[in-house]
């Protein structure tokens, strides 16, 4: 695939509306080149932008009066029994209750989603090997810019050094059809990692979760969207994680 087909493709892709076979075309391709790469990032952003800041515009008074009058008439029809009101009632509760367990089901979870995506990167990659790494280097100033060059966007610095985890470097993936940032932290006996992406792309909720045999944090705030994955359960993430998230998503958990 050259550089005029994935352009006239990347609004499909972004739309997750590619078939299969060149979908995967696209992502070889996005994966070796930079320009393309860039573009369907801004692509992205741009949507992005436009959702968060489109304009809305609240109802006239007229309508919400003419709203409160219809909905105020008394009825025009003869009073229903208490015992067959009370049927109805139990009944609109037994549907709302349906509905709300199909949604359940058929809305995809979107922070267990990419939580599943980090997950199965992280089992392929061999974190452990630093050959699987594009930036190989302690250094987080490094570390950064190199990031910034490479797909325009540059994470925060995250030191885990106080809790036993030196930084290892790190590299680009695919996680929900985007670029996002894979850090490699390893300490003595445990290897993390924490993928990064801008916070108005894709937000997800505070969750713990443990996935196939891994534990996995999802959370975000002002700088970033983060999820983290690790061979081990270690209590010390838990905190490092409770105290990067934002206020407000201290009160909620998603799971």
């Amino acid at each position: 695939m050259n550089c005029n087909e994935a352009n006239r493709l990347v609004d499909l892709f972004l739309d997750q509306e590619l078939e299969p076979d060149l979908q995967w075309q696209l992502e070889r391709h996005l994966n070796t080149c930079s320009a393309c790469r860039s573009l369907a990032w801004e692509a992205e952003e741009f949507r992005a932008f436009f959702k968060n800041n489109a304009p809305r515009y609240p109802a006239p008074l007229s309508l919400r009066a003419k709203i409160l009058a219809l909905t105020n008439r008394p009825p025009a029809y003869s009073p229903i029994r208490w015992g067959r009101l009370a049927w109805i009632g139990t009944a609109a509760v037994a549907l709302l209750l349906i509905t709300a367990a199909f949604l359940t089901i058929l809305l995809p979870d979107k922070g267990l989603q990419l939580s599943k995506q980090a997950v199965a990167d992280y089992a392929s990659k061999g974190l452990a090997n630093r050959g699987e790494l594009e930036v190989a280097s302690a250094d987080s100033a490094m570390v950064q810019a190199w990031f910034a060059k490479r797909i325009g966007f540059s994470p925060p610095r995250i030191d885990l050094r106080s809790l036993g985890y030196v930084l290892q470097g790190g590299r680009v993936v695919r996680i929900g059809n985007r670029p996002v940032v894979a850090l490699v932290y390893r300490g003595e006996a445990n290897q993390v990692a924490i993928y990064c992406w801008p916070p108005a792309l894709d937000p997800v909720g505070y969750a713990e979760r443990q996935i196939e045999r891994y534990q996995v944090y999802t959370w975000g705030n002002s700088a970033c969207n983060y999820i983290l994955v690790s061979e081990k359960d270690d209590p010390k993430l838990n905190t490092f994680v409770d105290s990067s998230r934002e206020p407000s998503q201290r009160e909620t958990s998603f799971y």
